[in-house]
């Protein structure tokens, strides 16, 4: 992540998709159970924008690909996870979407934990957004989170 923010002479701008690119690449190489197995796709536009929105971006992908690696793929030869996101004036959404074997997404009784520390990061880095998770089931799991608009750099004037 540091790399990636430094590159930049500015010191202020990512490529979100070159900088997810990277990460998820890394993420396979990390050695989790199912990395070797696992295929990662990443569609996001070529958006260049600040670290405010990159870093609780890029940590929020961690999680949720890292999760999908140690858990989504339990008893099975391989799987797929897609990172996807669209950005326009309506408002962007990033989807972490996996077909390994699901997760129980049914809502629990108040007072008992919805689920662990990881997903609590994911709803932490989603409000550092200003953004809502939303957490579906459907060959697979699908993590979607909702958020304002990325203002991108403006291009440099000639």
């Amino acid at each position: 992540m540091h790399q990636s923010l430094y590159e930049d002479e500015n010191l202020r701008y990512v490529n979100l998709r070159t900088f997810l690119n990277d990460l998820c690449r890394h993420l396979l190489q990390s050695g989790w159970g199912a990395a070797k197995r696992v295929n990662v796709t990443v569609d996001v536009p070529d958006i260049i924008t600040t670290a405010d929105h990159a870093v609780p971006i890029s940590l929020l992908v961690t999680e949720a690909v890292t999760n999908a690696l140690k858990h989504a793929f339990t008893g099975r030869d391989s799987g797929t996870i897609h990172v996807s996101m669209v950005n326009n004036r309506e408002g962007a959404e990033l989807v972490v979407r996996d077909n390994g074997i699901g997760m129980d997404t049914a809502p629990r009784p108040i007072g008992t934990k919805q689920s662990g520390i990881g997903y609590s990061l994911i709803e932490g880095f989603a409000r550092q957004l200003r953004g809502k998770v939303k957490t579906t089931s459907d060959q697979g799991t699908i993590l979607t989170v909702s958020f304002a608009y990325i203002p991108e750099r403006p291009t440099p004037a000639h």
